[in-house]
């Protein structure tokens, strides 16, 4: 059977992440991903501007099956990453189709492959995440599931789960199918804040 060709929205603060951002392109070819987001800086959302960039958001992010999201050091700064994710969390009807995205962090190395701005490594060469420096909607978000699956398999424990940038590039496809799957078939297994909106 042939595989359905995913659309992926990545979701990234461009002054700091656009050089990862081209580096994910080229990862992802476009054979079997389509892919899109902000090419440029995105603007202030000025007081009484939230409605319509949330319309904006909506109907660009409602078309992606998996939005990855670029974790930088400054990431807490961006007013526009917290709504894209929190568009791409709820569950969208329109018409008779229903949509719901799959999320994936992706925590992008700086210099020397160092990822101390977000992630303790300790002696024996583990990664532990300062969950505390992530957007308030990714935390609410990990670690979320309803029942601890049998397999007590860590990709399974978190709607949102968060990865390296060189564990990620071992695995791309597996990751992505899998947090397509967690959207779909898997999609009851997670407690998420979310509301069926009718447009």
């Amino acid at each position: 059977m042939e595989k359905t060709k995913k659309t992926i929205y990545i979701s990234y603060k461009y002054s700091e992440s656009l050089k990862f951002r081209n580096k994910l392109i080229d990862l992802l070819g476009n054979r079997e991903y389509r892919y899109y987001g902000e090419k440029f800086e995105s603007p202030v959302i000025l007081k009484g501007t939230e409605e319509t960039v949330y319309k904006t958001l909506h109907d660009k992010i409602y078309q992606a099956h998996v939005v990855i999201v670029l974790i930088s050091p400054n990431l807490l700064q961006s007013t526009w990453i917290p709504l894209e994710i929190d568009n791409a969390l709820k569950e969208i009807k329109k018409g008779k189709a229903t949509r719901r995205c799959g999320i994936i962090g992706l925590v992008i190395p700086q210099k020397g492959n160092d990822y101390s701005f977000i992630m303790n490594k300790t002696r024996s060469g583990q990664y532990i995440l300062k969950k505390d420096l992530l957007p308030k909607i990714i935390q609410e978000n990990m670690n979320n599931e309803i029942l601890p699956n049998p397999q007590k398999d860590p990709d399974l424990s978190s709607y949102i789960s968060i990865y390296r940038w060189d564990e990620f590039t071992l695995r791309h496809e597996e990751l992505i199918d899998l947090a397509y799957e967690k959207a779909t078939t898997l999609r009851k297994n997670y407690k998420l804040q979310n509301k069926i909106e009718i447009l």
